[in-house]
């Protein structure tokens, strides 16, 4: 009987060292799956935000792509609207120019025939005074006043053609002479009254474009308006 019992406490023990055994055996299973699962889930959320991270990344890239294209399209159209500016620049510089060269034929020809009708009444033949000394005359040399006054006292006379030669006289000695304009508006009223009205004109247009604020400019104003 005791030997009845003494086997199946052995048989007891055993059984409960074998169910003890497994106990731990899916135990130490169970903290290994658990371990396992929470490497997987950090691999996951590290991928994750790796995958994150790597839209934000292309996001941006996207966007500077963008706003490289958006400056890129600003720089070539401020490039041709440069190079329109400077081409127009360009084109306006060609035209003053153009005129600049068309002024100085004018002012050219201008001289030559002005120099040629000046020319022209020193040629020709003109009937001294009977009194050779012309008031203000004398044999030494003549002051800028006593040649002005020559010439106006010619022009007084109706000696035109003599009247021209000093008035262009007093221009020629004195270019800063105090009786400048007055000269220049008289040969173009010498010439108005020969008859040569596209001379006188030449002088007129002269003493407005240089002596602008010269009462005979405004005299040469009204004569022109008068010659058209």
């Amino acid at each position: 009987m005791k030997l009845i019992y003494g086997f199946l406490g052995l048989v007891l023990i055993l059984g409960l060292s074998g169910c003890l055994f497994k106990t731990r055996e899916e135990v130490q299973k169970a903290e290994e799956d658990r371990q396992l699962k929470e490497q997987v889930a950090s691999i996951q959320k590290s991928k994750a935000d790796s995958e994150v991270k790597y839209t934000d990344q292309q996001s941006e890239i996207r966007a500077l792509d963008g706003r490289i294209d958006v400056v890129e399209h600003n720089n070539a159209v401020h490039i041709q609207t440069l190079k329109a500016e400077i081409e127009n620049l360009r084109r306006l510089l060609d035209l003053q120019n153009d005129k600049i060269k068309m002024i100085d034929q004018h002012v050219e020809a201008t001289e030559t025939r002005l120099t040629a009708a000046i020319q022209a009444v020193a040629s020709t033949p003109v009937s001294e005074p009977a009194d050779s000394k012309v008031a203000g005359q004398t044999g030494s040399p003549k002051s800028g006043n006593a040649v002005f006054d020559e010439a106006e006292s010619l022009m007084g006379q109706k000696e035109y053609k003599r009247a021209i030669l000093k008035y262009q006289a007093y221009r020629d000695k004195y270019p800063k002479g105090k009786f400048l304009a007055e000269s220049t508006y008289k040969i173009g009223a010498c010439f108005f009254e020969l008859g040569a009205k596209k001379d006188a004109k030449e002088f007129f247009q002269e003493l407005i474009e240089t002596y602008p604020s010269s009462p005979f400019a405004k005299k040469a104003k009204s004569r022109l308006a008068k010659m058209k």
